[in-house]
């Protein structure tokens, strides 16, 4: 550069340098803030980064940093700002270096760009009158910005701490990192006029929405930006409606004499009651009964992702229940459960002295103090024959709905097909039609009826907002019936998103509906939800049955199925053919069957399983295995068998097998060990072998030989006069040559097996001294 601006010749290319990337960044930011179209904020960049080369010694030519040549460069420094590099504008080292610099070190960027700024302003006071007053201008014009952003950043800065209660924290990422996009296509579009947060009309906002599939090419950007706009709907609603109903409310809540409140020490005193009124934190929650409050708070503080839930996805919330968290995955069994808006279970199996101490609990954890805590109730006969007295107001609510207290099916309906194929949550449908509506209700309508799909992320979607449905119908069946006749009446949702890729790759795209997940909701709404009465295929993710099954509908159930097909008997190496044809991954055949804690399958040999069920056994047939061990350790007068030791004429004298199978002792082992009934067990030393390991010994389940040291501690005392000091691998020979330890087995951890007071280790556990019993 020192020898352009010594040689005096015109500069006409020359790489961006680090001021001049600032001064660039700094031009995109103020287009993007104040909707400025690029073709005026590249003659602004063109006139400042022209005088910056002057004052810096340059000499320029006529098309040096035009405002033409600066179009694909301003497009790259804002796609690398946004982090959408554009492939026909590409970011450069300096531009990416530049946004790293603002985004991780304002304190250098504002030093940077207060240098060129600064002696931009002293060129404007040194130059003549026509300058002078350009000036002046200018400066008015900056002023003016100003105050329009002084104007504009507090509405910002409020929708912002208020979007966190509305959205999940990656949803939030996404709308942070493209906010200043979205605007700025939105007004060059003409589907807004200013910045969004400068609008306070909510037709406008809902203008906008109804235009971002014209407005936004790529579907990410567009789906984040119809989660902002949405958002912002609900915001302005709010705003509009939340003083209003607090007073209203506040006027209609009479204390009576016969309601008791919650004074957080008399929650017997509640048993048989009903609650009257109830708020947290001035926010009314509605219930018929205190199970239902809870599930309302629990709802409540969920919609706005209160940081104190996410624990009680895996704590409980009271000290009784330490075994299973307060959300649940899955209802339990002969419990009364509540589920949520999340699909998660909440367990309301309680006294009503317990549901008060829990709503305490969980309104203790989200942060309210006992002030904010306002829980009134009534015994059930007195709210009963209060119950024909209903105000005019809950007249008015109970006319607004046709299912309870929930958004009556036909106002829910009309809203999503105004949304159209964006959707909307439970929570977001009742904020935008009827605030005060139950969620429990409203699922309830909108999971029952024939016209509305239930699509991932607990979204909802008017069929009519949909392409072709009709024909997708038609070909997911098709596609539905050829896996059922590869597979045995079986599919899921890897092998239908595959096959859909291909046959209805238009129907995906057009309907924004390019994954798997939601191409397996489609098809769940086809053939289980709207199918005819007893032909329903059976769905249970991310399973697709033909018939419902008779056998679980799990991984394992499928491994179930495929053992029971041959006959009870299961090959390791047919069964990870099946899974990987059908595209389901599994950690482990061992995890796959759950070898280790579930009697439905037994191993065989290494390669082989057998369905226990396959074996009949029953009370008489542990019985006879009962009566066979007892007649082996009689004949051979022993306290322990060593399972090497078992010839194979007394294997043949065990109940039969299918197939005509021999018993394997890996099979003998495997019963022992799962049959308790039957009377004996093996003893293994307990560090976590792999299933298919002989065991040491077998004993009877009430011998006094309980562990691997007690075994190995009889057989020396047999074999040696103890005490005696031998070496730790001298021991470990002994004891594979006798049968109990295979070839290469503990070789390095015999001492963690034999951690016990009768063996003493030393010589870094390469010497040992059995004591014995004495």
């Amino acid at each position: 550069m020192q020898a352009r601006k010594d040689s005096r010749e015109p500069s006409n290319r020359r790489p961006f340098d680090l001021q001049e990337a600032v001064v660039l960044l700094d031009v995109y930011l103020d287009m993007i803030k104040n909707g400025t179209s690029i073709t005026k904020a590249t003659e602004k960049a063109s006139v400042r980064l022209r005088s910056l080369a002057k004052r810096n010694g340059y000499v320029i030519s006529g098309s040096y940093r035009s405002a033409g040549g600066l179009v694909n460069r301003l497009r790259s420094l804002g796609g690398l700002y946004e982090g959408l590099e554009s492939k026909s504008a590409p970011g450069t080292p300096i531009f990416a270096e530049v946004v790293s610099l603002y985004k991780n070190n304002r304190a250098r960027y504002e030093e940077i760009l207060s240098t060129e700024k600064s002696v931009a302003s002293q060129d404007g006071q040194n130059s003549g009158d026509q300058r002078a007053a350009h000036g002046k201008a200018t400066e008015k014009e900056e002023r003016r910005k100003m105050s329009m952003a002084e104007i504009s950043n507090p509405a910002e800065q409020e929708f912002f701490q208020w979007l966190p209660t509305a959205v999940t924290s990656s949803v939030l990422k996404d709308i942070q990192k493209s906010y200043a996009q979205i605007n700025v296509l939105l007004i060059k579009a003409r589907a807004l006029t200013q910045t969004l947060t400068n609008v306070t009309s909510i037709d406008e906002v809902e203008y906008a929405l109804r235009r971002t599939k014209r407005t936004f090419a790529n579907k990410r950007l567009r789906n984040t930006a119809v989660q902002l706009l949405a958002a912002y709907i609900v915001y302005l609603r709010e705003k509009e409606n939340a003083p209003v109903e607090t007073a209203a409310l506040q006027k209609t809540v009479e204390i009576q004499p016969s309601w008791i409140k919650y004074d957080f020490t008399n929650a017997q005193s509640f048993e048989r009651t009903a609650p009257v009124y109830c708020a947290i934190a001035g926010v009314p929650i509605e219930g018929k009964n205190w199970a239902r409050i809870l599930v309302g708070i629990t709802e409540q503080e969920l919609a706005r992702h209160n940081a104190a839930m996410d624990g009680l996805y895996k704590e409980s919330l009271i000290a009784a229940k330490k075994d299973r968290p307060y959300l649940l995955e899955e209802r339990l069994d002969g419990l009364h459960c509540a589920q949520l808006s999340n699909g998660y279970w909440v367990c309301i199996n309680y006294n009503i002295p317990r549901l008060m101490e829990m709503i305490r609990a969980l309104c203790v954890r989200c942060g309210y103090t006992e002030e904010q805590i306002v829980l009134y109730g009534e015994a059930k006969a007195s709210a009963s024959g209060r119950k024909a007295k209903t105000t005019p107001a809950e007249k008015k609510d109970e006319t607004q709905t046709s299912n309870g207290y929930g958004v009556s099916i036909e106002k829910s309906e009309a809203y999503l097909r105004f949304v159209d194929l964006q959707g909307v949550t439970v929570k977001e449908l009742i904020k935008a039609v009827q605030p005060d509506a139950a969620v429990s209700s409203t699922a309830s309508a909108l999971n029952g009826s024939m016209n509305i799909i239930a699509m991932p992320g607990n979204r909802y979607v008017h069929v009519d907002s949909f392409v072709d449905l009709d024909e997708a119908e038609e070909a997911l069946g098709r596609i539905l019936r050829t896996h059922f006749a590869q597979f045995g009446g079986y599919s899921n949702n890897q092998l239908l998103f595959g096959a859909a890729s291909q046959e209805l790759s238009m129907f995906l795209n057009d309907n924004d509906c390019e994954n798997i997940d939601a191409v397996y909701a489609i098809a769940r709404f086809l053939f289980e939800k709207k199918a005819m009465v007893g032909a329903p295929y059976k769905f249970s993710t991310p399973h697709i049955f033909e018939k419902e099954p008779d056998y679980p509908m799990t991984l394992r159930g499928l491994m179930i199925h495929f053992a029971r097909s041959n006959g009870g008997l299961l090959y390791a190496s047919d069964a990870k053919d099946y899974l990987q044809k059908t595209m389901l991954t599994y950690g482990g055949i061992g995890q796959l069957l759950q070898l280790g804690s579930s009697n439905t399958f037994l191993i065989y040999d290494s390669d082989r399983y057998l369905l226990s069920e396959s074996l009949g056994i029953d009370d008489a047939w542990c019985l006879r295995m009962h009566d066979r061990l007892d007649d082996l350790f009689r004949r051979a007068n022993v306290a322990y068998v060593i399972p090497r030791d078992i010839n194979a004429a007394w294997l043949t004298t065990l109940p039969s097998l299918p197939h005509g199978l021999d018993w394997t002792l890996l099979l003998l082992q495997e019963v022992l060990d799962k049959y308790p009934a039957i009377g004996f067990k093996s003893i293994s030393p307990d560090l976590n072998q792999t299933h298919d390991t002989l065991a040491a010994a077998f004993v009877p389940v009430d011998s006094p030989l309980q562990t691997f040291p007690d075994v190995v501690t009889l057989f020396m005392e047999e074999h040696h006069d103890l005490p005696m000091r031998m070496s730790g691998e001298d021991l470990r020979l002994e004891l594979r040559d006798a049968g109990m330890l295979e070839n290469g087995e503990m070789i390095y951890a015999l001492p963690k097996a034999l951690n016990d007071y009768r063996f003493a280790w030393s010589n870094e556990n390469k010497t040992v001294y059995v004591r014995g019993n004495k």
